[in-house]
């Protein structure tokens, strides 16, 4: 994954493309992997999987679909010269193997072969926009990602803007599409369709770290400095590991900072002191004291519904905290 750049949809995304008998081998690959990693070597699950799979393509050299199934199983075992041998006859026999050119153009993406990936994706989408109800169809949405992909990393955001919106037409509900294509929007200079597919991929996405953290750093550049930070934290705690959010979260602080100020603020402005009670929160968010200064300051500002899920995170962190469980037994009978 990269923060501010594009998440790539696994392999069994591309590969649905053919239906269910070729698609099923990678969910089960998938957990067999982590018992692969495990094994200090010798005999495996997806060894012996993959061996399996080549005795039965060498006995029957014509069936596709098993030389599909091994082809995506190398693949996704990280073998992909292998892979890319097996497509390839597969598209000797059958030129418009579908599942066999997605499979090519998902190897090439990976390998940042942008070029090469745009012409399989081209030639699949020709391909699939010539069949009968393609509107509704899952493979050509994948398919249009994957284009819009290779464009957005030759930095041909315009050309990419056109295949995330037809993608968006099949599934309106893609929060990943949402996402490049506001980093498309974003670098073809249009800010206010930036921050509506932002903010449509968190209404699909809510705790998506790309789209959080860049959406906290608009809320940062407009002053809204506490929703900011708390689209940081959402970042932070879903991609733990990538810096950026991390650094734009660790610049509001330190906490100890923020609850000084809130609570020096609590009675002569208590609207600016629930903004740094949220930036504390944000950054330290198994701080109780920090929570309860939250939930005290909704309530002193008339907000009752933020107020109870405030106490009520007080009450997850702390079950014995009386105030908390007074104010929750309080609130929720005010509701």
């Amino acid at each position: 994954m990269e923060l501010l750049g594009r998440r790539i949809r696994p392999l069994d995304a591309a590969l649905w493309i053919v239906g269910a008998l070729v698609a099923v081998v990678a969910v089960w690959l998938g957990a067999a992997l982590v018992t692969d990693r495990l094994s200090a070597g010798g005999d495996s699950p997806v060894t012996r999987e993959i061996a399996a799979l080549e005795d039965l393509v060498r006995k029957e050299p014509a069936n596709d679909v098993a030389r599909l199934q091994l082809a995506q199983a190398l693949s996704i075992a990280g073998r992909e010269d292998e892979a890319v041998t097996h497509y390839r006859a597969v598209l000797q026999e059958d030129p418009e193997n579908v599942t066999a050119l997605s499979g090519l153009g998902f190897i090439a993406s990976t390998r940042k072969q942008w070029e090469t990936a745009e012409g399989y994706w081209q030639r699949i989408i020709t391909l699939l926009e010539q069949t009968e109800g393609s509107g509704q169809n899952q493979a050509l949405e994948t398919a249009y990602f994957y284009m819009g992909d290779v464009l957005l990393e030759q930095k041909r955001y315009a050309e990419a803007i056109p295949y995330y919106r037809a993608a968006l037409r099949i599934k309106r509900s893609s929060a990943d599409v949402h996402y490049h294509l506001a980093v498309a929007y974003r670098e073809t200079g249009s800010p206010t369709k930036y921050r509506e597919e932002l903010e449509a991929a968190l209404a699909f996405d809510p705790v998506m770290p790309e789209a959080n953290y860049d959406y906290g750093n608009i809320l940062l550049a407009e002053g809204d400095r506490a929703t900011a930070a708390e689209h940081f934290r959402a970042s932070v705690d879903a991609a733990p590991g990538i810096e950026a959010p991390v650094e734009a979260l660790e610049a509001l602080g330190p906490a100890e900072d923020r609850i000084a100020a809130a609570q020096r603020l609590r009675e002569t402005d208590p609207k600016a002191a629930l903004v740094e009670a949220r930036i504390a929160a944000a950054l330290e968010p198994s701080d109780v004291a920090a929570w309860a200064l939250c939930a005290g300051l909704y309530e002193k500002t008339g907000d009752v519904e933020r107020a109870l899920q405030m106490w009520k995170r007080v009450v997850a962190l702390d079950g014995q905290n009386a105030e908390a469980n007074e104010a929750v037994r309080r609130l929720s009978g005010a509701k």
